[in-house]
């Protein structure tokens, strides 16, 4: 009797396969892993199975230098004569004319593979990702073989070696897996691979035994899911990522991820309550002591004016603003601080589930001011959160924004040091180990409850120089008027040190306070980076 879970069942909807290479051609990307592909399953001719082409695709990810696009199974990323393909469909959704104008490959994707295909939209951007040596991707694959024995390790790295064109040199390449989840004999992988050669992936899953499977419409069980890469412009780390389709998860027994949006808020509605509870804590001085007073004073609001706050978390600042009669819309991604929020019952403020990035689709009334408080380091990318501040602001409208000061206090980057023979003499120092690179860092909340035992509440922030966060204010079409630098008030203990460590926080501002206007003329202005 066949069991009919495993491919060969007679209710089964997912064939085992073979890899096979698909031939490259001169119109393509530059090489890049060759996406595996199985030879067609019995049933119809291709053609009665491919899907009808799209209209539109869902786009992740644009900009004035790149797009990015959820592809679809059955669609090439480029198509010959008339044939529908990625770049025939997105020419016409983004309405370029003529093939010569863009937009340009940067990577391959097989046509029976799905997931992230990111487009150059100027020659300049492609030429300036394609030179990049940060840019990584990362795929689903369902398997069988031996990774999806119980045995089998759940991650490990495959290594082989390929002859370069010159004679005696030989490059490594290298893959890196993750076994995610398995069931039944199948496992779902997610592979990185560290070097881009043509067929690269193909060669390594045979390397420890991986087949993969043919899903329910006959296709791969490949999908690009997530790609990380500089972006051509401002240089800012980036990160795109979209689910695989719902089977492929489903044959392991996971939940299929929601969202196909790129960068969430990661974390915040999971630490919602204890964020709240901070904040109406002893702990949370720097904010009603400092931040938001600060605030008050650059945005020097009025009754009767209208606030958005951006990212307002459980709505503190609209309290503060309450009493006086100023109309705040508050504007949070996660669904538990606006639940917080909303309790409150504020006479002179409403709250609204959204994401920074995408505020021009809340069809909000024009604003007299626009506030971000501590959170566009936890935000990634700047520039479409910038883009829809600035469409809602009235002309004359300003928007002021603070974050943790990008030279002096990034987590992992900057630490205090004592210098000196003993107490009485030492003088206390701010190292900084890093400014003008981006990256994302994993940031613990409740050290201390960790150090006692208790689980650990983390966020990420994104670690940027100020020249990002002027860049993406400035792009935006707004004028800065303000920046103001920040000490932290609080007094140390008495002791031999006391002196020496309240001197030091005065000298090294905690927080950066930007304020812009909206210029009436739609005036700006342009930061060259000194690199470029």
């Amino acid at each position: 009797m066949p069991d009919d879970r495993r491919p060969d069942g007679p209710n089964s909807r997912v064939r085992r396969t073979r890899l096979g290479a698909r031939p490259s051609s001169p119109d393509r990307a530059p090489p890049g892993p060759r996406m595996p592909r199985g030879p067609r399953p019995p049933g119809p001719r291709r053609e009665s199975r491919e899907p009808r082409e799209p209209r539109t695709l869902p786009i992740l990810h644009q900009d004035k230098w790149l797009v990015a696009i959820n592809k679809p199974v059955g669609l090439p990323v480029i198509g010959h004569d008339e044939e529908a393909s990625v770049l025939s469909i997105i020419r016409q959704q983004i309405r370029v004319r003529r093939r010569d104008q863009g937009p340009w490959t940067l990577h391959q994707l097989d046509q029976y593979a799905s997931g992230i295909t990111l487009l150059a939209l100027t020659p300049t951007a492609r030429e300036n990702i394609m030179r990049s040596r940060r840019f990584e991707r990362f795929y689903l694959v369902l398997v069988e073989g031996p990774p999806a024995a119980d045995s089998a390790p759940e991650n490990g790295t495959v290594s082989t070696e390929q002859k370069g064109r010159d004679t005696g040199v030989v490059r490594q390449l290298v893959t890196h897996y993750q076994r995610l989840a398995v069931r039944d004999g199948r496992a779902l992988l997610r592979l990185r691979p560290r070097t881009d050669a043509p067929g690269q992936i193909e060669r390594h899953l045979r390397q420890i035994g991986a087949v993969p499977v043919i899903g329910p419409k006959g296709f791969v069980g490949l999908h690009l899911a997530e790609i990380t890469f500089s972006h051509p412009d401002s240089s800012e780390r980036m990160r795109l990522s979209c689910p695989a389709p719902a089977w492929m998860y489903d044959a392991v027994g996971l939940p299929a991820p929601q969202s196909d949006t790129p960068e969430t808020t990661e974390g915040w509605d999971e630490v919602a309550d204890w964020y709240a509870g901070m904040l109406g804590s002893s702990r949370s001085d720097l904010h009603t002591d400092l931040v938001h007073p600060g605030v008050d004073r650059l945005l020097s609001l009025t009754p009767g004016q209208r606030l958005l706050d951006v990212a307002c978390g459980e709505g503190t600042l609209a309290a503060r603003f309450d009493s006086r009669e100023v109309a705040v819309v508050g504007v949070d991604a996660s669904p538990r601080l606006i639940e917080l929020a909303q309790q409150r019952h504020l006479k002179h403020a409403r709250f609204e589930l959204g994401d920074a990035r995408t505020i021009d689709r809340l069809s909000l009334e024009p604003f007299d001011a626009a506030s971000c408080v501590l959170a566009l380091m936890n935000i990634n990318p700047l520039e479409p959160v910038m883009r829809g501040i600035a469409g809602a602001l009235k002309p004359g409208g300003r928007f002021v924004a603070v974050v943790l000061h990008p030279a002096f206090r990034t987590p992992r980057r900057s630490s205090w040091v004592w210098i000196g023979a003993t107490p009485e003499t030492q003088q206390q120092h701010r190292r900084v180990d890093a400014y003008l690179s981006i990256e994302p860092i994993e940031i613990v909340m409740n050290p201390g409850a960790v150090a006692a035992g208790e689980p650990p509440v983390t966020t990420v922030t994104y670690a940027r120089p100020l020249q990002s966060y002027i860049r993406a204010i400035t792009s935006a079409g707004l004028l800065i008027d303000s920046i103001e630098e920040w000490s932290s008030p609080r007094q140390s203990e008495p002791g031999p040190r006391a002196q020496e460590e309240n001197r030091a926080r005065r000298e090294f501002p905690m927080f950066l306070a930007i304020r812009a206007i909206k210029p009436a003329q739609g005036l700006g202005i342009a930061i060259t980076d000194p690199a470029s």
